[in-house]
């Protein structure tokens, strides 16, 4: 497959993205190359028809403190244990871990955190 692409379209004016391209480095690969001018917060893509739309999210304002915000945690899972490792540990006590290590950092930045599980019993 070859694509038939022969221009990105991008707001010039945004101070986001200095320089967007593409190319097609072997059939049936199509690859964009986008330099920030800073780091994002996360993208969404989807296609509407044969248009393909990258939407870049920036940082939202004045997360440089926590203090008394809500935050909700969830480790997923729960009673699926997810894929397992050599080790034999799983996903979801994995997952229940770092999520457990992020609400204790929270807190101490002064978060109130709500967790959607303490443990690896099932959420109904």
């Amino acid at each position: 497959m070859t694509s038939n692409t022969d221009w990105i379209r991008y707001d010039c004016a945004d101070s986001l993205v200095d320089l967007a391209t593409w190319s097609q480095p072997e059939e049936g690969l199509f690859e964009i190359k986008i330099a920030l001018t800073t780091d994002l917060w996360g993208y969404d893509t989807y296609y509407t028809g044969n248009n393909f739309y990258l939407k870049l999210i920036r940082p939202p304002k004045m997360v440089g403190s926590v203090k008394g915000k809500t935050i909700v945690i969830d480790p997923g899972h729960a009673s699926d244990p997810g894929s397992i490792g050599p080790t034999g540990l799983t996903e979801a006590e994995a997952n229940l871990n770092i999520a457990l290590a992020l609400r204790d950092e929270l807190i101490k930045r002064g978060a109130k955190v709500v967790m959607t599980r303490m443990n690896m019993q099932h959420v109904p």
